[in-house]
C-alpha cells in the first residue's frame, strides 16, 4: 500500500493537504468585521447625451436617451435595440447595500438599505455612499463591481464635480490602510465574480463537487448537471 504521506528526499514527512472547508483556510486574505455588499443601477444620461450629440437644449429626456442608443447601435443591431453604453454616458439612479457589522462578542448585525435619485440628486447619492463606506472602513463586496459598479460611481462623481476626499485617499503602501482603487494589493474591495466563475469546471478538475453550490442546489431539488459553467 502506498504511504499517503511519503517522506521527501530530506527525510521530512509531509501531511496531505486537507480541503479548505475542513481546515478553515480561505481564498480571501482578510474578511473585515465591517463589510458592504452593494449593487448599482444606471440608465443613459440625457444631459450627457444632449451635450455629446449636440442636441437642441429643449430635447426631452426620452428623446435624448433614444438618440444616444441610436448612435451606438451596430450595423447588425435591431432598430429598437438598446446597446450597452460606456459607463460615463450613463447616470446612476440607485444604490442598494447590505451592510454587515460584527461586534466584539461575535454578534452579527445586517442592515439592508437602498437609495435612488427619487430621494436625492445623483451627485449626493454617490457622495454619501462612497464617503460613508470609506469613513467607516467598510470592506466592499460586489459582482463585477471592479469593471462596472465602482468605475461608474467614480466616473460620475468626477463628471458631476462631487468631491469624495475620504474615499479618494490612498495609503502610501498597501499594508498601511484600505485602498479602494487597488484591487490587486488591497482587500478593501473584493469582487465575488472571481470566486464563482467556472465553478463546475474547477470542481471537475479538483474531482469533487463544490460543497456550497451542492448544498444550495440540493435544497432546490436540482442535480450537479445544473451547476453553472
Amino acid at each position: 500500500m502506498l504511504d499517503p504521506n511519503p517522506p521527501d528526499p530530506g527525510g521530512n514527512r509531509w501531511r496531505a493537504a486537507e480541503p479548505p472547508h475542513q481546515t478553515g483556510q480561505a481564498m480571501i486574505k482578510s474578511l473585515s468585521q465591517h463589510t458592504c455588499a452593494f449593487d448599482c443601477e444606471w440608465v443613459p444620461c440625457p444631459t450627457t447625451a444632449r451635450r455629446l450629440l449636440a442636441l437642441p437644449p429643449d430635447t426631452d429626456d426620452r428623446a435624448a436617451m433614444e438618440a444616444v442608443w441610436a448612435c451606438y447601435r451596430g450595423a447588425d443591431d435591431a432598430p429598437e435595440s438598446r446597446p450597452f453604453l460606456k459607463l460615463v454616458l450613463s447616470q446612476v439612479v440607485s444604490i442598494a447595500v447590505v451592510m454587515r457589522d460584527v461586534d466584539t462578542d461575535g454578534t452579527v448585525h445586517l442592515k439592508l438599505g437602498a437609495r435612488s435619485v427619487a430621494m436625492c440628486p445623483e451627485g449626493e447619492l454617490i457622495q454619501r455612499f462612497l464617503e460613508k463606506v470609506a469613513a467607516d472602513h467598510y470592506q466592499l463586496w460586489g459582482y463585477n463591481s471592479s469593471t462596472a459598479d465602482l468605475p461608474i460611481l467614480v466616473q460620475r462623481a468626477i463628471a458631476l464635480g462631487v468631491p469624495c476626499p475620504t474615499f479618494s485617499k490612498r495609503p502610501k503602501k498597501p499594508w498601511e490602510g484600505y485602498d479602494y482603487h487597488d484591487g490587486r494589493n488591497s482587500d478593501a474591495h473584493l469582487v465575488i465574480t472571481i470566486y464563482t466563475k467556472h465553478i463546475r469546471t474547477l470542481s471537475a478538475l479538483c474531482n469533487r463537487p463544490p460543497a456550497d453550490w451542492m448544498c444550495t442546489f440540493r435544497r432546490l431539488g436540482r442535480t450537479a448537471a445544473s451547476l453553472p459553467v
